[in-house]
């Protein structure tokens, strides 16, 4: 193929608006299915009429103008799941996701994706001439979901093992308090400092300004569940909980100073515990 045929394709992908969080659309799959095989075995992946092959590569990779900047589209196999697991949701575990694509349209639809194990490279050459499907696609927070659990693979906190072995005492507690949050528009944040032999959390709810500005509702059950987490904090053995500081706030009241001196509270960064 010519270099003029090749820009040509390359500018296909970027018209048919291919961008990450895009689903490959059935009528793909007889193309790309020979790359669709996990290492070290030989039959390709079988798909599901619900399952969900969405694009994770960044945007300007998939739309580069050059084949050969980035000739590859990295794809994650995703599965419907009927009951998502708490442990699972919110980027609580490095290796499994449960979560929902499009939480206004599908919002009580789930998908499960395994960090490696669900993961193909596919030519991007074979996406010229398709777009994207028209009936699936992932919301901006799902994808900003997917990018995260990507990072926490690699950049974790990590956390002291002391302070995990005192969590693992009421982790069950604490994610019974954070299972009703919305995952898409709440962030739990803390910063972790000793005292002597104690550990001494501040710790935040960061909410979504347009939630915190006209959800009452919403708020006040985020609001709620938060309240739930920091008391379970609070009576954990060798940890104390810094009450002028530890509060709910607006997202847009959170400042970048805020985010430099905080972690996300996040279960998958208790390494020792993280499930499988």
């Amino acid at each position: 193929m010519s270099k003029a045929a090749i820009d040509a394709e390359c500018e296909a992908i970027r018209r048919d608006c291919w961008r990450c969080g895009s689903v490959v659309p059935s009528s793909m799959y007889p193309l790309i299915k020979p790359y669709l095989v996990r290492p070290g075995e030989s039959a390709p992946l079988v798909l599901e009429e619900t399952d969900w092959l969405v694009v994770v590569s960044h945007s300007c990779d998939i739309t580069a103008a050059r084949m050969d900047q980035e000739p590859f589209v990295e794809i994650l196999h995703c599965h419907q799941v009927q009951t998502p697991k708490s442990q699972f949701k919110n980027r609580r575990s490095t290796r499994r996701l449960h979560f929902r694509p499009d939480s206004t349209a599908l919002p009580n639809f789930f998908l499960d994706a395994h960090a490696t194990a669900d993961r193909y490279l596919v030519p991007r050459l074979h996406f010229a001439g398709s777009a994207p499907c028209k009936k699936r696609s992932l919301r901006d927070g799902a994808i900003a979901g997917i990018r995260s659990w990507y990072a926490l693979r690699s950049d974790r906190p990590a956390w002291p093992d002391e302070l995990n072995e005192r969590l693992a005492t009421v982790r069950d507690k604490l994610e019974k308090a954070l299972k009703p949050l919305d995952e898409d528009s709440t962030e739990i944040r803390v910063s972790i400092s000793m005292q002597g032999d104690r550990f001494r959390l501040a710790v935040y709810l960061v909410v979504d300004e347009e939630l915190w500005e006209g959800g009452a509702t919403e708020k006040t059950r985020a609001i709620a569940c938060f309240q739930q987490f920091v008391a379970v904090l609070a009576n954990c053995d060798g940890i104390d909980v810094d009450a002028d500081l530890s509060t709910a706030i607006s997202g847009a009241e959170f400042t970048w100073q805020d985010m430099k001196t905080t972690d996300p509270w996040n279960f998958a960064s208790l390494t020792p515990i993280d499930p499988a």
